[in-house]
C-alpha cells in the first residue's frame, strides 16, 4: 500500500477549524453558565462532561 499524504483544501481546512472554535466555545459558555445558575444543573455538567472527554 502507498504511504500518499493527502493535502486538506482550505475549505476543508477551515471547516474543521471552524467547528473547533465552535465546540471550544460552547464549552466555555456551559462552564460559565453552570458556575453562575442555581438550581438544576445535572443536564448541562452531562453536556460538559461528555464535551470535554
Amino acid at each position: 500500500m502507498d504511504n500518499q499524504k493527502i493535502r486538506l483544501t482550505s475549505s476543508e481546512i477551515t471547516s474543521l477549524w471552524a467547528q473547533y472554535i465552535q465546540d471550544t466555545m460552547s464549552v466555555c459558555i456551559s462552564k460559565y453558565v453552570l458556575a453562575k445558575v442555581k438550581g438544576s444543573r445535572g443536564l448541562l455538567s452531562f453536556r460538559i462532561y461528555f464535551r470535554t472527554s
